[in-house]
């Protein structure tokens, strides 16, 4: 039952009064908390699960140096901040049992450390900068009731450093909305909440009190967790915490979120969906929650919430148990159903068709040039979420009518997440309309397709480059279904398109702005990026950790991208305690404080 360190490893030391009767115990980060907001009982536990407890031998061997590891005191502080006194990177080849390594870290000097590939780093000389999303990781990464994995080879782990090229690879795809289009985002949202709200008013009921109240801009944040039977609405840690959350659209106390979640702010389902994100797109979960993912459903939480105020306010008290989601899902459905395009229903087609400028931004030149120029020298491909009409018309609005040129293959409605994981056939493509399936073998360049599945279409990206291994690299915008999946279920490296950065700003890059800055910045909810309000803590939020373990680079949009030669060298993430690297140009101004 040993556990033995076989990924990089981060450990924080406490030692306790070796002259008093608690004995000194060793607090380790790999099984404790991180001393910016990790829960009570993820830190404290308080018995030592076995694989960490020291043997019998091992308390003979370290008698001499301190009395046998006990477990700690439990603290009623619901988030305990205790003084980590040492911090230790451990590259991942090492097998040392942690309280073995622990141990040693204790009585053996920095030379020996040294000579043997481990590094102590006082905490005063650690960086807050790196402490507060590297701590996170190192416990994530030894899989401690979570799910997790590596995106960094050895080399990369143990050289603390990285670079990423478009040309180290054989082919390059692309998601299309909010990655190589991009939409006009704060008229898109105007649009989309005044559809929804009149849809629920209209056609299912309910009271336009607060629901026809002006868009509250503020609100709204992407990557936000609606909670349906309770009516709460969540943002999460990278452990599934919960740092903030409202009633409807009412700002919750921290005694309320005890009060609904437990005195440590976990959830069980909330703690699941962190360890497999993808048991809430189509798993049971998705009965319980619903993460609000992009710019086509941000407006779901206010719509969501103001309904739920609504209806406490009609029963003079918090109902408890609510059944509001279904219709909720059903006014993005009336916008969005592919079949709408061409039927000029729902009311979102036909005002991107009346009034493209509107809504969408045309691809600069430099984009476009790029797209060729990658063309030339790699395998490139499409694979979005639209439908084909849907996409067809975007694309030409932004990349022109000759837009399929720049790709070898486009895919259109694919479903993702599942075209990631599924085995979906490939549906022939006569205009707009499918129809009959395809084996992989069917499959050709220069043609578009429908549905289909990543196993597949990696058939015909192997013919395509003429190799039996290539190197696969995805870019786009939804960090599920474009990052945490592809990084999980294939082999593909990818580059994740957050337009936040812009929004909120980016150390030394005052030039790079957002014309819709208003409807990605919260001060209701804080930065994307970090997880509470408090800018003195800045634990990073579920999706800046996200960001960090499955992408490569991160980047406010593809332009920042079509500045540069395919063979420049971005610095990308890396596991290092020292780097924080990856985002491009600059960090958010959130982590770079």
């Amino acid at each position: 039952v040993e556990r033995r360190i076989n990924k990089s490893l981060f450990i924080g030391i406490k030692a306790y009064n070796a002259s008093t009767e608690e004995r000194r115990y060793v607090n380790l980060a790999v099984y404790g908390s991180s001393e910016f907001g990790e829960s009570q009982k993820k830190h404290h536990c308080i018995t030592p699960p076995r694989s960490l407890r020291f043997t019998e031998r091992e308390r003979e061997n370290t008698a001499r140096v301190s009395p046998p590891v006990t477990r700690a005191r439990p603290r009623a502080a619901p988030f305990p901040r205790p003084c980590v006194d040492l911090y230790l990177c451990a590259p991942h080849h090492h097998t040392m049992r942690v309280p073995t390594l622990a141990t040693f870290l204790l009585t053996t000097s920095s030379s020996v450390l040294s000579r043997l590939g481990l590094v102590a780093v006082p905490r005063r000389h650690f960086s807050g900068q790196f402490r507060r999303i590297q701590q996170q990781q190192r416990v994530q990464q030894l899989g401690l009731g979570r799910c997790c994995y590596s995106r960094y080879s050895a080399n990369r782990i143990m050289t603390g450093a990285d670079t990423f090229r478009f040309a180290d690879y054989d082919c390059v795809g692309f998601d299309l909305d909010n990655t190589l289009l991009r939409y006009r985002v704060g008229n898109v949202i105007e649009l989309e909440y005044g559809i929804m709200a009149r849809f629920l008013v209209e056609q299912r009921g309910y009271s336009g009190k607060h629901l026809l109240e002006p868009l509250d801009v503020d609100f709204l944040q992407k990557g936000l967790i609606i909670d349906f039977q309770r009516g709460n609405i969540l943002k999460l840690g990278p452990d599934g915490t919960i740092h903030q959350a409202t009633h409807g659209t009412k700002k919750m106390a921290e005694a309320e979120v005890m009060a609904y979640y437990g005195d440590e702010r976990k959830w069980e389902v909330t703690t699941e969906y962190c360890e497999n994100m993808l048991v809430a797109w189509n798993g049971p979960l998705s009965e319980k929650i619903r993460t609000v993912l992009d710019y086509f459903d941000i407006c779901s939480t206010l719509i969501f919430g103001r309904i739920i105020d609504t209806l406490d306010e009609e029963a003079h008290e918090r109902i408890g148990n609510y059944n509001v989601w279904p219709d909720v899902l059903d006014s993005l459905v009336f916008m969005y159903s592919r079949e709408h395009f061409g039927q000029n229903i729902g009311g979102y087609f036909q005002q991107l068709k009346q009034n493209p400028d509107k809504y969408l931004q045309r691809s600069s030149p430099k984009l476009i040039s790029f797209l060729r120029e990658l063309k030339k020298t790699k395998t490139t491909f499409l694979v979005t979420g639209s439908h084909i009409d849907f996409a067809n018309f975007t694309a030409s609005y932004a990349l022109g009518p000759d837009w399929p040129e720049l790709f070898d293959v486009v895919v259109g409605y694919a479903k993702k997440p599942g075209f990631f994981t599924g085995a979906k056939p490939f549906i022939r493509m006569e205009g707009s309309t499918e129809t009959d399936p395809l084996t992989p073998s069917q499959l050709e360049r220069n043609h578009v397709y429908s549905q289909g599945n990543w196993r597949d279409l990696t058939v015909l990206l192997q013919r395509l480059a003429h190799k039996e291994n290539p190197r696969y690299l995805y870019i786009g915008d939804n960090l599920i279904q474009d990052m945490y999946t592809p990084a999980k279920f294939t082999k593909a490296d990818t580059i994740a398109i957050v337009e936040e950065m812009a929004a909120e700003g980016m150390r030394d890059c005052p030039a790079l702005s957002h014309p819709d800055a208003r409807y990605l910045q919260s001060r209701f909810w804080g930065s994307y990026f970090v997880a509470g309000t408090n800018p003195l803590l800045e634990e990073p939020s579920l999706w800046a950790d996200l960001i960090k373990r499955c992408a490569r680079i991160c980047v406010p949009s593809m332009d920042v991208l079509a500045e540069y030669p395919l063979d420049h060298s971005y610095n990308s993430f890396t596991e290092s305690v020292a780097c924080a690297d990856g985002y491009y140009p600059a960090e958010p101004m959130t982590l770079a404080n």
